[in-house]
């Protein structure tokens, strides 16, 4: 009997102290799904990057045509064909898709 009384006081739940309950809630926040940001200065693409290739620059007036072009001029410029053929490609395909828009001055083509 003295056994099942001690089993029955471990058992008991103590209530939580204020700095407990903020350790919960903050663990709870901290563990639970961020919504993920699909654009915009926070977007997270998981896209990999190169820090030895030219910046992208781009301005809020440009189209996505635009920058696409500018940038495979700069890295043909730099030297980087291989790279510069590799943004052709996807320019290509998404420009036959009607995802972009070639540009009126057309940069590639000397314009």
């Amino acid at each position: 009997m003295e056994c099942l009384a001690e089993m029955e006081k471990a058992s008991q739940v103590k209530p939580l102290t204020p700095q407990e309950l903020e350790f919960q809630q903050a663990l709870a926040e901290a563990q639970a799904p961020k919504p993920k940001v699909k654009s915009g200065l926070k977007a997270i693409t998981g896209a990999p990057t190169r820090s030895d290739l030219p910046e992208v620059k781009a301005t809020p007036k440009d189209h996505t045509g635009v920058v696409v072009e500018r940038y495979i001029q700069e890295l043909l410029d730099a030297g980087h064909v291989g790279e510069a053929g590799a943004i052709g490609n996807l320019y290509n395909r998404l420009v036959r898709g009607n995802w972009i828009r070639v540009p009126d001055k057309q940069l590639l083509l000397g314009e």
